[in-house]
């Protein structure tokens, strides 16, 4: 695990606060840096999962109250909010229909299944992608 000095905390809570929106110029100047020492903490992986991370930690915060304005949404008859509400309880999915009208559409859909289930066994052999 990274060790961060104080600036590099400060601009890590900066920017999971800002979004993705944040300009360098701001974050520079909350935290007392130069764009260029930003641009080199950015570059480092440790310091840009810091960052995913309290954004998550930031969000989960707010979860109860997000979830409870959906539920009041889905309660005045908002579908996409109930929608949301039960895919996130696991109780409904997307679901994606194929309609194929033709011998030759059904051909392609048949030879493309076929492509993707060989690329699947070649992977799970291992393989890097050599011809058989």
């Amino acid at each position: 695990m990274a060790t961060f000095s104080a600036e590099q905390l400060k601009a890590i809570e900066t920017y999971a606060n800002l979004g993705p929106t944040a300009k360098e110029s701001e974050v520079a100047d909350t935290v007392g840096v130069t764009r260029k020492t930003l641009w080199e903490w950015r570059k480092e992986r440790e310091f840009c999962e810091a960052i995913a991370e309290t954004v998550r930690k930031n969000l989960a915060q707010h979860f109860g109250g997000i979830f409870d304005a959906l539920i009041r949404k889905a309660k005045t008859g908002q579908v996409p909010a109930a929608k949301l509400i039960l895919e996130a309880a696991g109780m409904i999915s997307e679901k994606h229909e194929v309609h194929i009208d033709t011998a030759e559409g059904y051909r392609r859909v048949v030879e493309e299944a076929e492509r993707i289930r060989h690329e699947m066994v070649l992977k799970e052999q291992g393989d890097t992608g050599a011809k058989v």
